[in-house]
C-alpha cells in the first residue's frame, strides 16, 4: 500500500464521467437541421420584413406563431434560439404574406 492510504491515491486519480449514448447522439444532431439557417442576420431582416409587412407589432407576431414575444423578439435581433421555436418561425416565414 502506498504512503498516505487512499486518499494520496484519490488525490492524483482521474474520474470519468460518460453520459448515456443517447446524450452524444442527441448532441450530434444538434444543428444538422439549422446549419441552413448559417445566417441569422439574414433571418432576423425576413422576420422583421414581414411583420412590418402585415402591420403586426411583436407581441402580435409572436401571439401568431404561437411563440413568446421575448423569444420572437430574440430571434429577430438575430440570436439563436431552440429548434422548436425555430421551426415555428420558419412555417410562418414561409407562409402566406397577409396572415
Amino acid at each position: 500500500q502506498h504512503r498516505g492510504g487512499w486518499m494520496a491515491n484519490w488525490l492524483v486519480s482521474t474520474i470519468l464521467v460518460e453520459p448515456p449514448q443517447i446524450i452524444f447522439e442527441r448532441y450530434r444532431n444538434i444543428g444538422q437541421k439549422r446549419d441552413e439557417l448559417v445566417d441569422t442576420a439574414e433571418f432576423a431582416e425576413r422576420l422583421k420584413v414581414k411583420r412590418l409587412h402585415n402591420g403586426l407589432s411583436i407581441v402580435r407576431a409572436a401571439e401568431q406563431i404561437g411563440v413568446p414575444p421575448h423569444d420572437y423578439l430574440l430571434a429577430e435581433n438575430g440570436r439563436r434560439l431552440p429548434g422548436s421555436v425555430l421551426d415555428k418561425l420558419e412555417n410562418w416565414l414561409h407562409g402566406p404574406l397577409a396572415s
